[in-house]
């Protein structure tokens, strides 16, 4: 008998306090796993310091397993919840993804950046770093504008899958991102990562991307704008990218409450 489908949802809202984006992500895992709200809580520690208040978010008295995840970007905040083994995500707007002085791509993701307009250049590093330089896009004149957001959605796409990637894996960036490669096919993706664990590798990336003009609900794979970044379609700056990183098999439905 084949295992029932994991479930994942997905809720972009507002941002508010740290307190109240942390009571609805509560709220949202207790309808997850069909629990009463007032048992489940809410918690935050980080592995490396052993100090709350920061790190992985985890869940308690759900009737079934759920893990969480959040990420903020300007003024929105996305949660996450799922009753998957693992879960991270993380959003970016393109135009900020863009801008930043980034030195965080494998040698496949230069490559496929250079294809959609970028250029590498020297990135100023502290003794003993590495890698190969920042990629950019100059924008020099108007002819240039559709380079430049074709080249920062894909960025945006790809630097949001490592975010939620090494969010999955609990130690977030105090990996080298550059060790996480990402390898899109339409709105999924794949890993490759040197000395992954063990999960990592029924790791799926699931992408969508956002116009913040756009309300859409349902299911992620029908979302607005859900393929465009990497396969030729440019991003302007406005367009918020999301990244899923579950593993094995899961429906996600995505709520926008921003309303």
């Amino acid at each position: 008998m084949r295992a029932p489908r994991l479930q994942t949802v997905v809720v972009i809202r507002r941002r508010d306090s740290r307190t109240a984006d942390h009571d609805r992500l509560r709220l949202l895992a207790a309808e997850l796993a069909d629990s009463s709200p007032d048992a489940v809580r809410l918690g935050q520690r980080c592995g490396h310091c052993g100090h709350d208040g920061h790190g992985p978010l985890t869940v308690s008295g759900t009737t079934v397993a759920v893990r969480v995840s959040l990420a903020r970007s300007g003024e929105v905040v996305v949660l996450a919840a799922t009753t998957g083994p693992v879960l991270g995500i993380d959003a970016e707007w393109v135009g900020r993804v863009a801008a930043a002085p980034l030195d965080a791509w494998s040698a496949t993701e230069r490559r496929f950046l250079g294809r959609t307009g970028g250029t590498t250049t020297p990135a100023p590093r502290a003794a003993g770093a590495s890698g190969a330089g920042q990629m950019k896009v100059v924008r020099s004149d108007a002819e240039t504008t559709a380079t430049a957001n074709r080249w920062g959605g894909a960025a945006a796409a790809l630097w949001t899958a490592k975010e939620a990637v090494l969010k999955a894996d609990g130690r977030g960036l105090r990996v080298d991102v550059r060790q996480v490669s990402v390898r899109y096919r339409g709105p999924t993706g794949r890993v490759r990562w040197a000395g992954r664990p063990r999960w990592a590798r029924s790791l799926r990336i699931r992408r969508v991307e956002l116009d913040v003009r756009e309300r859409d609900e349902g299911a992620l794979d029908g979302g607005p704008r859900d393929d465009g970044a990497l396969d030729g379609g440019p991003l302007d700056d406005g367009a918020l990218v999301i990244a899923i990183a579950t593993a094995g098999r899961s429906d996600v439905l995505l709520r926008d409450e921003r309303a």
